[in-house]
């Protein structure tokens, strides 16, 4: 009998999630809701690890999504609000290429997407039975997301 092989398909992409899960959650809402509301979103992560070495890198990231429905009136009040905070760790090995800044934008933005699509689908799974209806986040582009985090962090370095 011979050795067992792994094929991979090609679809498959190099980096993957070693763990995800929500650490916190919350949800609101009041009694009457509002007429006509608009939604209000919120974003916020933080890099808890993140390592290259010998062409592997790993990330573990802390997500905070968060959602408000607000009433359009004078009074501008929330009327149904939810937040989630996505625990993230991935690993990937990486091109030869990349520079270290270049696979640490990669795996950043990997793990964003992954952990955004996943407190995405807790806030939808989270609101679904209430009186307003399932919330939806909207999609984001997490590769603006780094450029804007690699720009504050360079201008914050040059002041």
């Amino acid at each position: 009998m011979g050795a067992t092989r792994s094929v991979i398909p090609d679809f498959i992409a190099p980096i993957q999630i070693e763990q995800m899960y929500v650490i916190d959650s919350s949800f609101h809402i009041e009694p009457r809701p509002g007429e006509d509301m608009e939604q209000r979103i919120g974003l916020d992560f933080k890099i808890t690890n993140l390592s290259i070495d010998n062409g592997h890198g790993k990330i573990t990231i802390e997500l905070s999504a968060s959602s408000e429905l607000i009433s359009k009136d004078e009074a501008a009040e929330s009327k149904m609000g939810v937040s989630v905070t996505v625990f993230a760790s991935a690993s990937s090995d990486l091109p030869d290429e990349l520079g270290d800044e270049q696979a640490k934008d990669y795996l950043l933005t990997n793990i964003l997407s992954m952990a955004y699509a996943h407190a995405k689908s807790y806030i939808m799974t989270l609101t679904a039975l209430s009186p307003m209806g399932q919330m939806i986040l909207p999609a984001i582009l997490p590769i603006e997301i780094v450029r804007k985090k690699n720009e504050t962090a360079t201008k914050q370095f040059c002041d």
